[in-house]
């Protein structure tokens, strides 16, 4: 009976092919998730005010991410930013003064590998 279900196993294998099955990885077509953008900061400015203000005086956002790889990058007012990933799920981004000329609501998500995040808004308050 052993060699019956011995020679039944191998034939099964067999046909199947000589691999073994497995299961798909992260990061494998289809199975890898969508990035989740969590929070902004800021989320709000008043127009004309400089945010995270770094040292050569640009401004910069930070978002929080969930899923998001080195591929990842924010995209602000619909410019993809130049993107440096941080720890904590942070990734951070100059943004450039005329994506912030204006007031209004302006949508910033995540993207990566042509798949985008769920969408936050960032807000220039008229003074």
């Amino acid at each position: 009976m052993l060699a019956l279900v011995l020679v039944t196993l191998l034939g099964l294998v067999t046909a199947c092919g000589s691999q073994p099955a497995t299961a798909p990885t992260a990061g494998a077509p289809g199975t890898a998730k969508a990035p989740n953008l969590l929070s902004l900061h800021p989320d709000t400015i008043a127009l004309g005010e400089k945010f995270n203000e770094q040292p050569d005086g640009r401004s910069a956002i930070a978002v929080r991410a969930e899923n998001t790889t080195e591929a990842s990058a924010i995209v602000f007012k619909g410019t993809t930013l130049k993107t440096e990933h941080n720890p904590d799920n942070i990734l951070t981004a100059f943004v450039p003064p005329e994506l912030v000329a204006a007031p209004g609501a302006i949508e910033v998500y995540v993207t990566d590998g042509g798949v985008d995040s769920n969408k936050l808004t960032f807000t220039i308050k008229a003074p």
